[in-house]
């Protein structure tokens, strides 16, 4: 049975390409952004003009270093500013991709017709409150990961190789709230509501939401191969 859900999902997946347009924008801005960066720090020039073959030599990697120490410091301001707009932007405009894409799914699920008109709506209707459930969730990510290294110093002095600890427990937080998003959006809930029922479900469903993440990790990379 869940087999089947999870090749009906596929196919689903399939018939709607649509759905593959706000990860096709997402990617494409943040390789704008970054190129964008690079050529506003300086960065992108002073690696254009760089002999490929310093970095075979390795007599010549020193002072390579040395000069792009200087460059960083010389265009210090212009890199930090450069990043901040980029984080910024990325951070706003991510937020509306996402929100689209939420809404895409949403709409296709309820066999709704779409139409742009309705998706700027919707996206209006959400958009702050993806904005705050982003916001929250780094906010407990960061309280997550300062715990994570008190504990780890803890494991750490029992035995190096305990520390290694973190990782599936860094992972399992990332499951307990794979599924903040779906249920807000589907459930109209809360940025609070949808993390603490992303938590419930995850406890009670753990395998399926870990089978999901599975899947979708390998759909994306599977396409960025086909694309790269």
């Amino acid at each position: 049975m869940k087999q089947n859900n999870y090749l009906n999902s596929f196919k689903d997946l399939l018939k709607n390409p649509i759905l593959f347009v706000p990860d096709l924008i997402n990617w494409i801005l943040i390789m704008v952004g970054a190129y964008l960066v690079v050529s506003a720090s300086g960065l992108g020039f002073f690696f254009s003009n760089m002999n490929p073959e310093i970095l075979t030599n390795e007599s010549s990697l020193e002072p390579l270093i040395l000069q792009l120490k200087s460059h960083v410091e010389t265009n210090f301001g212009k890199l930090i500013t450069s990043l901040i707009i980029f984080f910024i932007t990325a951070f706003v405009l991510g937020t509306g991709i996402l929100t689209l894409k939420m809404n895409l799914i949403t709409s296709i699920l309820h066999n709704k017709k779409i139409k742009f008109k309705n998706l700027l709506e919707l996206n209006s209707k959400h958009f702050y409150k993806v904005i705050f459930l982003r916001v929250l969730t780094f906010v407990f990510f960061l309280g997550f990961i300062f715990l994570l290294l008190i504990i780890s110093g803890i494991v750490y002095a029992i035995h190096p190789y305990l520390s290694y600890i973190i990782i599936p427990l860094i992972l399992a937080f990332y499951w307990a709230i794979y599924f903040r998003y779906p249920i807000m959006f589907l459930n109209n809930r809360g940025p609070f509501d949808s993390l603490a029922a992303s938590y419930t479900y995850f406890k009670k469903k753990s395998k399926h939401v870990i089978t999901i993440w599975l899947i979708t990790t390998l759909t994306l990379f599977g396409s960025q191969l086909i694309f790269d």
